[in-house]
Order: structure tokens, then sequence, then C-alpha cells
């Protein structure tokens, strides 16, 4: 009897970079060792206790369904906290969403058909190819690099890759998983290619408040010439360390778009109740919230940079946001070197696990020597993390 085939989709979708190498982490602490997980942007950081004291007060007798695109007094609370960015939106242009994730993939389908395609600054987070794969959409990427910190050097970097089928252009602002915070001069470039080749920008901004830099954020939704061309995309995952709400929204003053995606919502129900209240409450916490949580990730990355900075074939630029950094470990295959780290290096029975960066590419042999890391762990962990890094890239070498 002949094996049932799978849809060519199901086969070509990747596997995650940053959670394939897990079955070697499990096997190092069944042999004992601790592993410090910096492979993954899981904080440790407590979620607000004023959200956590919703949920154990919590006193409705049905956990009901809510509109499709999330309840009225969430979008408002959403719309109200943009004032701080001078950001006019209203509760009718966002839908929440089951995740950030979701709101990428709801804002793919509505302005692309199967065979279009988006742009993309590699390296970049890397559900942004399975998304796209899923919807039969392709990937064209403008390379950046670690020299340059990942920033765009030019317009005509990103203008060079528009073709017929290009819809949007996808970027992530702070960078997962580089850390990058684009420039004012890089956002108009992106404007204006928007107006000229009649193209769509969807800015992922989930890391808005992790800025290590003096110079204001800036969203393409600043811009009132393309308004209603920009997408913006968003969640509470990280802000408020409420991954597991599984609480993302979107927004966009194009009609249409908010009439495709209400149609693409619908057919899911609705986004999780619960969490939506427990969302409610986090967006009314103080801007202190925020320069606590913000400046304990600066501790976060200036200890890890601190143990690795001079080490001879390091090389890494200095995030200027998010909670990530990819560290250059020249002469290395990256996957192989974590397999080393999991398997057979320790310091004092201590290893980490680090995501290989090559699965944050689309573009063959590259982040072959590159890993990333999230600052997800405590200064003194995160320098003991630098230390095993550097001590394992030695040996590694020394076994080449």
């Amino acid at each position: 009897m002949c094996p049932m085939e799978i849809s060519e989709r199901a086969k070509n979708t990747q596997s995650s970079p940053i959670r394939k190498l897990y079955p070697y982490a499990e096997k190092a602490e069944q042999n004992g060792k601790t592993v410090l997980y910096v492979n993954i942007g899981q904080p440790d950081i407590a979620t607000p206790p004023e959200a956590m004291g919703m949920l154990k007060n919590f006193d409705k007798e049905v956990l009901a369904y809510s509109p499709s695109t999330g309840y009225y007094s969430l979008r408002n609370k959403i719309s109200n906290y943009f004032d701080k960015y001078r950001i006019d939106i209203n509760a009718e242009e966002i839908a929440v969403t089951t995740g950030g994730s979701e709101a990428v993939l709801f804002s793919l389908a509505a302005v692309c058909d199967p065979g279009d395609n988006i742009l993309v600054a590699e390296p970049f987070y890397a559900n942004y190819k399975s998304i796209a794969q899923m919807l039969g959409i392709d990937i064209k990427s403008i390379t950046t690099r670690i020299e340059d910190g990942f920033h765009f050097t030019s317009k005509s970097q990103i203008e060079e890759k528009i073709d017929e089928r290009t819809r949007a252009i996808l970027i992530c602002n702070p960078s997962n998983p580089t850390g990058t915070v684009y420039s004012h001069n890089e956002i108009e470039w992106i404007v204006e290619l928007a107006k000229e080749k009649d193209l769509f920008i969807i800015s992922d901004e989930v890391y808005r408040e992790f800025r290590y830099t003096e110079r204001d954020f800036v969203s393409p939704l600043h811009y009132r010439e393309v308004e209603d061309r920009v997408i913006v995309t968003d969640s509470i995952s990280k802000r408020f360390s409420s991954c597991g709400a599984r609480i993302g929204f979107l927004i966009s003053k194009n009609s249409d778009v908010i009439e495709a995606i209400t149609k693409f919502a619908m057919a899911r129900l609705s986004p999780p109740s619960l969490e939506q209240f427990l969302a409610e409450t986090e967006f009314g916490l103080s801007d202190e919230y925020f320069k606590d949580i913000v400046n304990e990730y600066r501790l976060r990355k200036n200890a890890f940079i601190e143990e690795l900075s001079g080490t001879d074939g390091v090389v890494f630029p200095d995030p200027e946001g998010a909670f990530y950094i990819i560290v250059k470990f020249t002469g290395v295959e990256s996957e192989d070197f974590a397999k080393f780290l999991l398997q057979d290096f320790s310091i004092n029975d201590v290893t980490v696990m680090v995501a290989p960066a090559k699965g944050f590419y689309n573009s063959k042999g590259l982040g072959e020597d590159e890993v990333r890391v999230a600052f997800v762990l405590t200064s003194s962990k995160m320098k003991l993390a630098a230390k095993i890094l550097r001590e394992g890239y030695f040996a590694y070498r020394k076994m080449m």
C-alpha cells in the first residue's frame, strides 16, 4: 500500500531554526548539565502582577467568543497607547489577532496572491518565511551585513529587488534577530518606494519600546502620505512578558484591508477572550513599567557584550533595540558549533543553547558562521553565557 502524500506546501515549509536543537539540550540536561537557553525570545521577567491579579479575580460565568476583531474596550486601549507616539488611530482601524504571527499571516494574505512576492531584509524572523510559504508567497531578500549593523546602505539596495510581482516591503523595527533600529533615512527610503512602486508596507513593531539609542522611534504610520499603504503588526508577548497569552493586533487605515482581515478573522471565529482582558489591563500600565523593563534588558545586553568583546575571530554589532544579537564566530559552522556546545562543552557543567543564524537568512550560504542570542536571562547568566561561548569557541577551533 502506497503511503499517502502530503502537500508540497507542507513539505517545503521550513522547520524553526530556534527550536530544532531542543533534543540536544534535553540530552545535555539528562546528562546532568545546566543549559542556559538564549536561543529563543522567551523573557524570564515576570508578567505584570496587575495582569496576573486580573486573571485570579476573573468572575465571569461564561468564557464566550469575543467579536472576531477583538473587544472594542481593548482596541480602544490600544488606540490610546499610540497617542504617546503621535500616531492617531481609532478602534475601528485595529484588529486583535491570535498572537503577532497571525497578524503577519492576515496582513500577507490581505495584500498578496499566490505567486506574488514581498521584500524582507535578511537576516529576518524565521516565521516570516514559514508564513509566506503557507500562503504561496515568495520572499525576495535584501541582504544586510553585520559590518553595517544590518542597516540598509542605500535606497537602490531596496529598489533593485522590486519586480512586477512585488506587493509589499516587510520590516521588523526594532529587528528580531539583529537588534537593528532603522534610521529616519531608511524609513523614508521605504516610504518613497511604496509611493513610487505602488507597494504596501508591513511594519512589525513588536519591540517598539526596546530601544537603546537616543533617536526617536519612526514608524511608517508617521508618514500621512502612505498611511493607506501601511499595516502595523504588534503583540503583547514581549512588551508585557505575556508570550503564552497569544494576543497580537494589527493596524491599518485602509478600510479595504480591514474589511479583508475581518473576513479572515471571522473564519477563525475569535481571538482568545480571557487573554484580551489581561491585555487590556496591561495597556493601562504607566510608562514607568516600560522604563524599568528596557533598562533591565540594557543591563543584560551590556553584560553579554562586555564579556565577549575583544575575542579574536568574534564579530558583532552593538544592538540598538529589541533583545537579540547576531554574533559571527569566524571559521565555524554554526549548527555544528551549537551542537558541540550542548554535547561536548561546558564550564562547571553549565552550557548554552543558541540559535544557528543561517535559519534567519533566505539566501543560501549566508549566516553559516553566525548565531543569534536572546538577552532573556539575568545579567550574571548572560555574562556566563558569553564566557561559555568564548571558551567553547576556542575549544571548537582546536578540534578543527
